[in-house]
């Protein structure tokens, strides 16, 4: 499995916001880097997911030509 690492900054005050935004309390700057990390990685699960569909649905032949 590839491993991809990607870096962002977000000034304290918005991660705090955005931990949240998404329902979380997290009272340590590690925990919301953790629950914004595992938000992002559930989007591009999602992705993934939609686009495996997407070819999947593509590659079948139309059963009524």
């Amino acid at each position: 499995m590839a491993h991809l690492a990607l870096a962002a900054t977000i000034p304290d005050g918005q991660l705090e916001a955005f931990d949240v935004y998404l329902g979380n309390s997290n009272a340590s700057e590690a925990d919301r880097i953790t629950a914004v990390s595992a938000w992002l990685q559930g989007l591009v699960d999602q992705e993934l997911w939609n686009m495996a569909r997407r070819s999947a649905v593509e590659a079948v032949s139309d059963p009524t030509v």
